[in-house]
């Protein structure tokens, strides 16, 4: 989720190492997943009150990709 503090301050450390912005490391997470977007918290939060909700109820066991397709390689 980029729009978390933890993730914010890792992009600015890779980017003082690398010589990139946190703004072209957030594009490159972005370009590798397959929707092109990433997951923020609001997206992490309306699936898990999906999740425990009646609406959820015939999921059982199920893990679910909330990754937006991320392609990790």
């Amino acid at each position: 989720m980029v729009d978390t503090r933890t993730i914010q301050q890792s992009f600015e450390n890779v980017a003082k190492r690398t010589g990139a912005t946190p703004e072209q490391l957030e594009e490159r997470v972005r370009q590798g997943t397959l929707l092109k977007r990433s997951q923020t918290v609001a997206d992490t939060a309306r699936l898990a009150a999906f999740l425990v909700s009646d609406r959820a109820q015939t999921l059982t066991g199920t893990i679910v990709n909330a990754t937006s397709g991320a392609i990790l390689g």
